[in-house]
């Protein structure tokens, strides 16, 4: 069977919107999950001191208690961490988004990325801010924050030491 040059190029043609109409309805299916109201069930947070656990550390170089450690990780992550769970997160369909916690409010714009691996906040302003997205369904979301690095002498002995926030927060509609 012989195809002419014509009608081959009227078939890739087809195939080339095709694939391209699925990979935006794919898109858009995802950034339609994102689309509504989320609440902050809860948010994950792992302080590193270096690439070793603060816990481990803390216990190691105080000789204390986990009990002890840990006390004193939540002391350092009260200071420096707001609780935002409980607080929502509405996605609307315009590109806009507003954090609500206990009657405060915040708003801004909000894309997802063609991969869907990242979600930009406010893009182009001083409160840019890109998650990796880690779970988008329906239903659950889970969103990396960027690490976050300190530099404080922890352990009293003239050096500082770099510690490493590491958060996810885990939202469901």
């Amino acid at each position: 069977m012989k195809i002419s040059l014509r009608k081959f190029m009227l078939l890739l043609s087809l195939i080339i919107v095709t694939i391209s109409s699925c990979e935006k309805d794919s898109n858009e299916e995802a950034a339609l999950d994102l689309i509504g109201t989320w609440t902050i069930d809860n948010q994950v947070v792992d302080l590193m001191v270096g690439n070793e656990s603060a816990l481990s550390l803390l216990i190691l170089a105080f000789q204390i208690t986990e009990a002890e450690a840990q006390a004193m990780i939540d002391e350092f992550l009260d200071e420096y961490l707001d609780d935002i769970e409980g607080g929502t997160i509405n996605f609307m369909a315009n590109h806009n988004y507003l954090f609500s916690l206990e009657g405060d409010s915040d708003d801004g714009t909000w894309s997802l990325s063609s991969d869907k691996k990242n979600l930009l906040l406010d893009d182009g302003t001083i409160d840019e801010t890109t998650f990796e997205v880690l779970t988008l369904t329906a239903n659950s979301l889970v969103l990396k924050l960027p690490e976050e690095n300190e530099f404080l002498d922890i352990d009293d002995d003239g050096v500082d030491e770099e510690l490493r926030l590491l958060v996810e927060l885990r939202l469901s509609k």
